[in-house]
């Protein structure tokens, strides 16, 4: 009993001809049931049951009975007089004699509570990080290490020219201009882990290329390991970066110019 109290574990027997629940006082306390008179009665216990839950719970119950399986499991939730709420989890076993009004089972209840509670808070802060992400300038694609994208947000969409609920059908790998970058991208990056400023080319979904920048890594996010990879148009960047080249040039040529000039022109001063 002690074993079972320290797991927030408790215990039951369900006699279905009599519709009765006898539990233990573990059980009882689980459902915060601890100063209450109970007579037994499996419609007192369901009195403490999520009325949302109640429909869930009772057609477990009456398949598994029906059907006469041995197994039985439910989840549902418990309010308590005192106004808590608890997640259970309960399972079972149950046996058949000849007469099936006679059927036995026979389980655990634990409090899950903490688990759901903590996947809640889980679930949330994702949907807060999504929401966060999908207001970036920046292309943003969550994937799992085996590729699969799991999040792409709308200025990803954006560059590539495509509509967010339609980027979500296409691979990474269809968007890179050349598959061949694609691949080494990848076995670099689950080599070094992390990678900064890779410049490579995407194709729109018109088929055009564009430069993009790349910066990706390993990271803890969404309930597990996963690949957060950052995208940066930079076409504008290296259009001005090729202005600014041929700029260069074209002073290089008139310096070189000017310089052959003044060489020819001092040539000819001295020379009488």
């Amino acid at each position: 009993n002690l074993a079972l109290q320290s797991a927030n574990m408790g215990t039951w027997k369900y006699f279905v001809q009599d519709q009765r629940l006898q539990a233990d006082t573990n059980t009882q306390t689980l459902y915060g049931l601890q100063d209450v008179l109970l007579d037994g009665s499996l419609a007192q216990w369901s009195t403490y049951v999520h009325p949302d839950d109640l429909a869930g719970l009772g057609y477990a119950m009456q398949q598994t009975l029906a059907n006469q399986s041995p197994d039985y499991q439910a989840e549902f939730r418990v309010l308590q007089p005192n106004g808590g709420l608890r997640y259970i989890r309960s399972v079972g076993k149950f046996t058949y004699p000849e007469k099936p009004a006679d059927a036995l089972g026979a389980g655990v209840v634990w409090d899950i509570t903490d688990i759901r509670n903590a996947e809640k808070i889980t679930r949330e802060s994702e949907q807060r990080m999504r929401d966060l992400l999908e207001l970036s300038p920046v292309g943003c694609v969550i994937s799992t290490p085996d590729g699969v994208s799991v999040f792409r947000n709308r200025r990803l969409a954006e560059m590539l020219g495509y509509a967010p609920e339609s980027l979500a059908s296409v691979s990474t790998c269809e968007y890179w201009f050349d598959p061949e970058d694609h691949l080494g991208f990848v076995a670099q990056l689950t080599q070094e882990r992390r990678m900064s400023d890779v410049r490579s080319y995407f194709k729109r979904q018109d088929g055009s290329r564009f430069s993009a920048l790349l910066t990706a890594s390993y990271e803890n996010v969404f309930g597990g390991e996963h690949i957060v990879t950052w995208s940066y148009d930079i076409t504008r960047l290296e259009e001005a970066e090729e202005v600014m080249r041929h700029a260069k040039e074209v002073a290089e040529e008139a310096t070189k110019a000017k310089s052959d000039f003044l060489a020819n022109m001092s040539h000819e001063i001295r020379t009488p």
